[in-house]
């Protein structure tokens, strides 16, 4: 099985309580929940945003929101979410949805606060390792310069002689 929400509801409830537990206290047990089972998280994500009852939605907002607060260490729901494709979108579409709680969609809004700053620290890092790629280059540029003036000097002196 590659996802551990069942489709009847009542098993899909206490899995539900069980993840958004572990959001709470145990986010890294439920990092290793949503890296093993694939598909866990994408359908978290359908169930915080699509028209669902207003418990369901409010619980998998909470789970998401959980999850947000781990991106200081690299966590899991920005790939999941940039790799799910149009995450920003079904969010902004449930949080404007006058269906959706304000609760959950305090708790999406929060997510996607916390998904452009994972993009942002993604970016700079980026940034970063092109500047070390860069600095390193001209690094070995002046390198090569300095051997090959000396290399000159040396011949010059030598033909002096």
């Amino acid at each position: 099985r590659t996802c551990v929400l069942h489709s009847c509801s009542a098993v899909r409830d206490s899995t539900l309580d069980l993840l958004l537990a572990l959001s709470r206290t145990k986010v890294t047990r439920l990092k290793a929940i949503l890296t093993s089972l694939p598909n866990t998280l994408p359908t978290v994500v359908v169930l915080a945003t699509q028209k669902e009852e207003w418990a369901v939605r409010r619980k998998a907002a909470r789970i998401l929101s959980g999850l947000a607060y781990d991106f200081a260490s690299g966590g899991v729901l920005v790939p999941a979410a940039l790799r799910m494709g149009a995450y920003e979108d079904r969010v902004a579409a449930a949080i404007m949805d006058g269906e959706i709680s304000k609760e959950a969609s305090q708790h999406l809004a929060q997510t996607l606060v916390y998904i452009q700053k994972g993009r942002v620290q993604e970016r700079a890092a980026r940034e970063r390792e092109e500047q070390e790629r860069v600095h390193e280059k001209a690094l070995e540029r002046a390198e090569g310069r300095a051997l090959t003036l000396q290399r000159t000097e040396e011949e010059a002196k030598g033909g002096d002689r």
